[in-house]
């Protein structure tokens, strides 16, 4: 079982941005895995940014040998921020259909979140076997990723489905299917984890009308890998939801039995 430290969230329900978007992100890559930027970076980028709090969320797999260096390094460094709230994560995958996850047990216990993704199409129940979008029509690479993450998300190792549908709109260059959508947010509603708003995702607009619309928890993530993309989710969400006809017009037409 993956443990959690006992830290408080900044994460909030859905219609919680109708008073406000957050000026916090809660997915940054580093130097420790695929991020451009040593954590250092991270934490000045942040302030100088006005950003409330953060989340260190590199890439791990049970593998990765870095966790304790990376904690330490970010307990140590965030002693000098007292007004930025920091938090500790990691990102894993999925690595196969019934929804477990690639993650290290140097960071069991030792973590405030765990963002749970995917990263490939699984194609065998049990065993870590992923297909490309060559090797699948695009009407098969949906209905996997929504069975994946949903089996990910009732497993209870993750507290947030990080950049649902990219996977499938970076590779089939077309959006993620409105039903699919909808059974992603249904069960993070009914399983009590936050469905990430991330700046990378294609199918945005209509996951933030969702979201909305069942009130489910939700965070919020810009997945930076870049020094200019930290806190870039949170001018992202505040155009959204003031653009006109966007979410804040249309959610009064969507109800529980909708969403």
């Amino acid at each position: 079982m993956i443990k959690r430290r006992k830290a408080r969230l900044p994460l909030l329900r859905a219609r919680q941005l109708l008073a406000g978007v957050p000026r916090v992100d809660l997915h940054l890559h580093t130097q420790y895995s695929d991020g451009h930027c040593e954590v250092s970076e991270v934490l000045e980028l942040a302030t100088a940014k006005n950003l409330d709090a953060i989340a260190f969320t590199d890439h791990a797999r049970a593998t990765s040998t870095y966790i304790p260096q990376y904690i330490e390094e970010i307990e140590t460094l965030a002693l000098r921020y007292s007004d930025l709230t920091v938090l500790l994560g990691v990102e894993v995958k999925a690595v196969n259909l019934t929804g477990d996850v690639d993650f290290p047990e140097l960071a069991n216990d030792r973590l405030d979140f765990v963002i749970g993704v995917i990263h490939q199409f699984p194609l065998d129940p049990k065993k870590p076997l992923f297909g490309s979008s060559r090797d699948l029509a695009a009407s098969r690479a949906w209905t996997l990723e929504v069975e994946a993450s949903i089996n990910m998300m009732e497993s209870g190792a993750v507290d947030v489905l990080g950049h649902p549908t990219r996977t499938f709109t970076e590779r089939y260059k077309q959006p993620f299917p409105y039903e699919g959508l909808k059974e992603l947010v249904r069960c993070a509603s009914r399983c009590g984890v936050a469905v990430e708003l991330n700046a990378r995702s294609g199918n945005l607009r209509e996951l933030l009308e969702l979201c909305l619309a069942s009130d489910c928890r939700i965070s919020i993530g810009s997945d930076a890998h870049e020094p200019h993309e930290i806190g870039a989710i949170v001018r992202v969400l505040e155009e959204l939801l003031g653009a006109k006809g966007g979410p804040v017009k249309s959610v009064a037409g969507y109800s529980e039995s909708t969403a």
